[in-house]
């Protein structure tokens, strides 16, 4: 019975892996229509005790509470974030008191206003940069809306190419995904981070199954483990990675060795099937994951 179903399970993958992407879409829609609640049970990892979580030190508010749920890429809506990736970055914005951040690459804006949001009780300014946002119009209505405004600042613009040299708490990089960009991204604004801010990087971590982490930034991210001893690791949560400036030395990152180092694209899995190719990409606008 076992062999059966790896056999079966290994054929499946192969047809995913070939099959249009149009046609596995109808496929699924399919199913949804057969059974609404098969393809969720399909693919839900089921938790049904406190054993089976991680639990926070404390809980103090509803971002503390993520572990409640089941998350992954499904999630997803306006904010490109899982909910657990999207929790961690409320909570740590939000324990800061009036921070000063930078958001590289909003597309639709959902974490910009997640940021601003967080920022709401006790003060902070937001400087997002994208070179091209999805609809900065209707974001900015949506912050009015919500009395966040006056807390972000929406650049459209090359983030390599903002004069920008004010001391930062936090950068949260979520712009070009290819190699290249991200470390770019990486080298000019993180060094702006003062003792005890973040730089925080999406899809580039594995915390737990189903995080979109990206083969080329999370290359990058061993090179900043095994060059930038300024730099803690202090959260892993879905592909989110929370790095704490724990001193003033800023160590460039070495030079990529050879043809390598010039490969900004490469197929990686999400969760365990279908591969997913983030192209190179000149602009810091953020790329949509599945």
């Amino acid at each position: 019975m076992r062999f059966l179903q790896s056999t079966a399970l290994l054929g499946t993958d192969l047809l995913v892996r070939l099959l249009p992407r149009g046609l596995l879409r109808s496929l699924a829609a399919s199913m949804s229509r057969y059974d609404p609640g098969l393809l969720t049970r399909t693919v839900t990892t089921a938790r049904r005790s406190f054993e089976d979580v991680r639990l926070p030190a404390r809980v103090s508010g509803f971002e503390d509470l993520a572990f409640l749920f089941w998350t992954t890429p499904m999630n997803r809506g306006l904010l490109r974030q899982d909910l657990d990736e999207a929790a961690a970055l409320y909570r740590w914005v939000r324990s800061r008191p009036s921070p000063r951040g930078v958001e590289i690459g909003r597309y639709a804006g959902g974490s910009t206003v997640l940021i601003a949001a967080a920022m709401a009780s006790g003060g902070g300014r937001l400087t997002s940069i994208d070179v091209a946002p999805r609809d900065d119009e209707a974001l900015r209505e949506a912050l009015a809306r919500l009395d966040l405004l006056r807390h972000v600042e929406l650049l459209v613009a090359d983030a390599s190419r903002v004069a920008f040299d004010e001391p930062l708490d936090f950068v949260f990089i979520d712009g070009d995904h290819s190699y290249e960009g991200a470390r770019r991204d990486h080298e000019t604004w993180g060094r702006l981070v003062r003792i005890g801010g973040a730089i925080i990087h999406h899809d580039m971590g594995r915390g737990r199954a189903h995080a979109t982490t990206l083969a080329p930034l999370a290359r990058l991210r061993r090179e900043i483990e095994g060059a930038q001893k300024e730099l803690e690791l202090v959260e892993e949560v879905g592909s989110l990675v929370i790095f704490r400036r724990v001193s003033d030395a800023w160590t460039p990152l070495p030079e990529p060795a050879g043809p390598a180092g010039r490969r900004a694209t490469k197929a990686v899995e999400w969760p365990k099937g279908r591969p997913i190719s983030k192209a190179a990409s000149s602009r810091a606008s953020k790329a949509e994951t599945p």
